[in-house]
Formats: structure tokens, C-alpha cells, sequence
């Protein structure tokens, strides 16, 4: 396991990186009780209530803080970050972008 300090312009953060072996990807951890990975692709993922979700692309944010919450583009499913984890607040229509 390495650790490695990252600076942004939101300030220094330790991110805990792994190399998941099953998957072949790369889990960080920012400051989060809840294990997230990104792929390849830049898709989101984390692993919540003992299963694989998707977590969006462009609307998860980062780094990600306690109380941040966003809408996944493609499912609907609506996420929040509480006390360090991230929760799953059901579902909701998706609005169209013009873009």
C-alpha cells in the first residue's frame, strides 16, 4: 500500500491508494468510510451495503466532503456524503442538459 500526499487547490489531502487485485483497479480514499475506485473510463464506482454501485462520471465530486450531494446522469440514483460515508437517497427524474 502507498501513501501519497496530493496537493489541489482545496488543500492537502492523504490518499490511501491499493491495487484491487480482482478488479485490476485502483481504489482512493479521501478521507471516506466508503472504499470508491475509478476506472479507466473515469466512471465512479464504490462499494456500498456489500455491492458494486456506480457513482457517476463528471457529477461525483472532488474531492469529495461531508455533506456533498449529487445526482448520477445515467440512473437517476441520488447520492450523499454523511458522517464520512456515502448514502444512497433513492431515485429522481433526470433533467436534460441542452449540452
Amino acid at each position: 500500500m502507498h501513501h501519497k500526499l496530493a496537493a489541489s487547490r482545496w488543500g492537502f489531502h492523504w490518499l490511501v491508494v491499493t491495487l484491487d487485485m480482482r478488479k485490476g483497479l485502483m481504489a482512493l480514499a479521501f478521507h471516506l468510510k466508503t472504499k470508491i475506485w475509478q476506472t479507466g473510463a473515469l466512471e465512479w464506482w464504490g462499494f456500498i451495503d456489500n455491492e458494486d454501485v456506480y457513482l457517476g462520471r463528471r457529477e461525483f465530486p472532488l474531492p469529495p466532503e461531508e455533506g456533498d450531494e449529487w445526482q448520477v446522469r445515467e440512473t437517476g440514483e441520488v447520492f450523499r456524503i454523511v458522517d464520512g460515508e456515502i448514502h444512497r437517497l433513492g431515485q429522481r427524474p433526470v433533467e436534460e442538459s441542452l449540452w
